[in-house]
């Protein structure tokens, strides 16, 4: 009996599962069709293949829905249903597609103010893609972002689609309503107490309009940039101390429909100072030892920021900031960094922030759990498919067995950044395999880059008239790698400058580890035609030649990092061998035996030029041996506004004539009255003198006047003259001379890799002695106005216009107009 009951219910389990597969299963499909809604823009062929449904598969209802997803994916339909039909033999499903019409023309209208090609380049969708309006959408906001930033804010750009239904396509017309430009009147800060209303607006960039907005672009209202000023007004707050810093609100008000005024409703809060500063968790290391091994990283470093008793940078008293916060963290993490505790800077510090809003400060408690100490198990270069290991293992400032100290790491990571010879530099520290307990390995990956350059260009400045010029460069050269000469860390230059008042042809080779140490040696073959030494066009320089140099980086002694602060050391030596050819211009000559007069008359011709100048006509070959020590503490390179640098020059010369030359130049730059402003101070002087053999020729003499040196006379003006005998006054140069200048300028368009403006105002004063050791003669001085200007791919030029001041006979007082190279006037 119990046999039956089980076999039953068996029968009727399996009877049940039967039934439920066959109504999984479904019916079959017998046929698939495609039915357009408009024009059949989308060919079937387009269709069946995006989709996988056929005739004699089982319908399933989630295949077609993935179907109409794959079709909705193309971008090419508006409207996808499918039908279902049943059949005697299952179900006939139809695909019932509306293509997207097809855009035929793309108009703009209603624009003025800026042309349909820069509109157009908004613009993404093109004639003949399908219809997507999200695109339009988005090409109209982008065209009206456009008009903001150009000071239209309240242009509307609207988009129209006009569709024939009967061939599926359509024109878009992008509708422009255009508004006049809204002139910010005035900025206001309604409940800054802290700070000037004009300080305030030196932080934004919205700012009111003036005489110069045509050329700077501001003073018009843009609403993205307003968006980034509210974020600058409440970063420069805290970064003052004031956490609590809010906009409460932001008003404009229009006096007329062309001019708003913006009033910021601010609350400032209190100003937060540091209260105290702890050290928990320390247990390798006391507090006494931590601030001493602080300040010994920071030296290493040659850290120009202060430090306070606890040798953070934010110290107990200082105004609290997220910006001194950050460097305060960093400094512990150096300093454990430095002992080989890395572990510190991965996960093992956490600071407290304790805030007392009664007394106004914030007590700091750094939270250390210092780990164990690392040593370097070996060092590993990867990714250098070009640059030779060792080229990159000379740069690093650790080895393998040494403590993994982490600022050394950092320091061997700038160094192979500033070979520029690689993209990308990472150097970490990575586990051993197998793991060894306070061992790590240090890996360093690099991406090669393209380290060689082509140079084709023309110039123009007031000495040296029109110039073009050939350089090729390679900065990651190989002299013992063929075919390819790269990967050596050496460095090759090549060029060739031809112009009508001069012709340069130069080579240069630099071994910056000569003999393996750190120590650039320098090969320099040089030929100079230079048709513009002479202010009168009386003679033609020719200068040829090779020098060796050598040059080392020291390191700065105490007392001159105190008194003139954390710098670059580097000392130099060169000998160079170098021949000179003075030749006369037509029809300056020397005296001769000839004939003048109509009819001819034989007789004496007295030479027309000055002594000095014919005592060299011809070749004079020359010896000169010179050591150059120079100190730099410039802020940067390029625009310094902190620092200076200071360099001694010296230099024997064996020929003709024996003689020395000594000079000494120093540029100091400092930040004026107002953000971006630049103070330049230069001061140079230099004296030559004749050991043996006679004078020193004129051509090693010293000359001022012209771009370099005194803007408001004309090029190797100033200096001691001699008389030719038709009167002609040329000037021969001086054994001593001196110059200075101070200039002041101001930024009026500042854009990150864009073209800059700026303006400046200038005084030069310098002298021109004829014997050596000679000060207290008159001088000559000139003031003036320049302008300089940075064009992104040409360069930082400058145009000076001086007045002269003071001045000999042999100059007027008119100004004169310089044109030359660099932001900076000094060396």
């Amino acid at each position: 009996m119990k046999f039956l009951i089980r076999f039953f219910c068996l029968a009727l389990l399996f009877g049940c599962v039967q039934i439920a597969s066959a109504q999984v299963a479904g019916p079959k499909i017998v046929r698939v069709d495609i039915k357009y809604v408009g024009p059949e823009s989308v060919s079937e062929q387009y269709i069946r293949a995006n989709i996988h449904v056929k005739p004699g598969d089982t319908y399933i209802p989630d295949s077609t829905e993935q179907d109409v997803h794959a079709l909705y994916g193309t971008g090419q339909f508006y409207n996808i249903r499918i039908s279902i039909d049943e059949t005697n033999d299952g179900v006939a499903l139809t695909y019932i597609v509306q293509p997207r019409p097809r855009i035929s023309e793309i108009k703009i209208e209603g624009n003025k103010k800026l042309s349909d090609s820069k509109l157009r380049k908004k613009v993404t969708v093109k004639a003949g893609d399908p219809l997507d309006e999200q695109k339009l959408f988005t090409d109209a906001q982008e065209m009206k972002t456009l008009y903001e930033k150009y000071g239209y804010a309240d242009t509307t750009v609207k988009y129209a689609v006009n569709v024939d239904d009967a061939t599926g396509r359509g024109t878009v017309t992008f509708e422009i309503t255009e508004t006049p430009k809204v002139k910010i009147k005035e900025v206001d800060f309604v409940g800054a107490n802290a700070f000037s209303q004009k300080k305030l607006r030196g932080e934004i960039k919205t700012r009111r309009h003036w005489m110069f907005s045509w050329i700077t672009q501001h003073g018009y209202f843009k609403a993205d940039q307003f968006d980034d000023d509210k974020d600058a007004l409440t970063e420069f707050y805290r970064s003052k101390g004031y956490l609590d810093f809010e906009i409460k609100d932001v008003k404009f008000v229009h006096p007329t429909p062309n001019e708003m005024v913006i009033r910021f409703y601010i609350y400032e809060g209190r100003q937060y100072k540091v209260g105290s500063v702890k050290f928990v968790g320390n247990k390798i290391f006391n507090e006494a030892q931590i601030v001493q091994g602080i300040k010994d990283v920071h030296n290493f470093q040659n850290s120009r920021d202060k430090m306070g008793p606890h040798g953070l940078f934010m110290d107990v008293g200082d105004i609290f900031t997220p910006e001194g916060l950050d460097k305060d963290t960093k400094a512990v993490e150096d300093f454990y960094g430095s002992r080989g505790y890395i572990d510190v800077a991965e996960s093992g510090l956490q600071v407290n922030k304790i805030p007392n809003v009664d007394a106004g400060t914030m007590d700091l408690e750094f939270q250390i759990d210092e780990g164990q100490q690392y040593r370097v198990e070996k060092i590993e270069i990867r990714g250098n498919t070009r640059t030779k290991d060792k080229v990159i293992r000379r740069e690093l400032a650790i080895s393998p067995g040494e403590v993994f100290d982490m600022v050394r790491v950092q320091l061997s990571k700038d160094r192979l950044d500033n070979l520029q010879y690689f993209s990308k530099v990472d150097a970490r520290p990575e586990p051993t395999d197998p793991p060894i307990t306070g061992r790590d390995n240090l890996v360093v990956n690099v991406e090669e880059q393209n380290t060689g350059k082509v140079t084709l260009g023309a110039g123009f400045s007031t000495v040296d008239a029109l110039v073009g010029y050939l350089e090729v460069e390679q900065g990651n050269f190989d002299l013992f790698n063929p075919p390819y000469f790269t990967g050596g860390g050496e460095k090759i230059r090549l060029l060739m400058q031809l112009g009508t008042k001069r012709q340069d042809y130069e080579l240069t080779f630099i071994e910056p580890w000569f003999l393996d140490r750190k120590l650039a040696f320098s090969v320099d073959l040089y030929r100079h035609q230079l048709d513009y030494e002479s202010p009168n066009s009386i003679y033609n320089e020719d200068l040829t030649g090779m020098t060796l140099g050598l040059t080392r980086a020291l390191p700065p002694p105490t007392f001159l990092t105190k008194l003139l602060g954390n710098g670059d050391l580097s000392a130099g030596a060169h000998v160079t061998i170098e021949d000179v050819g003075i030749t006369l211009n037509s029809p300056f000559h020397g005296s001769y035996y000839g004939a003048t007069g109509t009819p001819p008359v034989p007789g004496f011709i007295k030479a027309n030029t000055p002594k000095a100048i014919l005592e060299q006509r011809g070749d004079h070959l020359y010896e000169r041996v010179g050591a150059t020590i120079a100190y730099d503490t410039r802020n940067n390179t390029r625009l310094p506004n902190h620092g200076q640098r200071t360099e001694l020059d010296g230099e024997i010369s064996y020929g003709d004539t024996t003689f020395y030359k000594l000079e000494a130049k120093t540029a100091w730059f400092f930040p004026g009255f107002f953000r971006g402003h630049v103070v330049e101070v230069d001061a140079r002087t230099g004296v030559a003198d004749a050991i043996s053999g006679g004078n020193v020729p004129f051509y090693d003499r010293f000359f001022l006047g012209g771009p370099y040196d005194m803007r408001g006379f004309k090029y190797r003006n100033v200096a001691p003259r001699q008389p030719g005998f038709i009167g002609v006054d040329e000037p021969i140069g001086g054994d001593t001379y001196w110059v200075g200048s101070v200039e002041y300028s101001i930024p009026i368009l500042e854009k990150d890799n864009g073209v800059s403006l700026r303006v400046a105002g200038f005084y030069d004063a310098g002298s021109v002695a004829a014997q050596p050791f000679s000060y207290s003669g008159p001088f000559d001085d000139d003031w003036g106005l320049g302008i300089r200007l940075n064009i992104p791919h040409l360069g930082p030029l400058r145009l000076d216009y001086g007045f002269p001041i003071h001045h000999d006979s042999n100059n007027s007082a008119s100004g004169q107009f310089q044109f030359s190279v660099g932001w900076t006037h000094g060396f």
